[in-house]
């Protein structure tokens, strides 16, 4: 996998990846981050193999098999996270898009996140990412989610 994370035992490796900061009031939301679902781990590693060949730094991408998606989503339950998330759903946002990567994910996808700071981070990961056609993408901003591929 395209990490040199030390992982402790019983922590999801994307947990460790984004450092807490894949939450917003108790909702997945990884701010700066781009969201990449790939129907399988070689393609993931595919598209991640495009980011280390333009030279992106491999401390700000991460490539995770489906099972370490679902087991972020339960590393984080708890019960403001699950009441927020039900908010989310009846106002279809946020929380819609975690629910199909994590359908996915429990049917084999795998997830590559990527760091973005900016704009530009933003687009230029976006370009090494896209040849390889992810199920779906997307950057989570601090203020809006931007969908780059798979949904409307």
């Amino acid at each position: 996998m395209a990490t040199g994370l030390l992982i402790p035992k019983g922590m999801s490796q994307l947990a460790v990846f984004f450092k807490g900061s894949d939450t917003e009031l108790g909702v997945f939301y990884p701010a700066h981050y781009i969201i990449a679902t790939f129907r399988n781990l070689d393609t993931a590693e595919h598209a991640a193999a495009n980011l280390r060949r333009a030279g992106i730094a491999r401390e700000r991408y991460v490539v995770a098999p489906g099972r370490d998606f679902v087991d972020l989503m339960n590393e984080e339950k708890t019960l403001l996270g699950m009441v927020m998330t039900e908010v989310s759903r009846f106002i279809d946002t946020e929380a819609h898009y975690s629910d199909r990567d994590l359908k996915d994910a429990e049917h084999g996808a795998a997830i590559l996140a990527v760091y973005c700071h900016d704009e530009r981070a933003k687009d230029a990961a976006w370009q090494q990412i896209a040849p390889a056609q992810p199920i779906r993408a997307r950057y989570y901003s601090l203020g809006a989610v931007e969908h780059l591929a798979g949904e409307s």
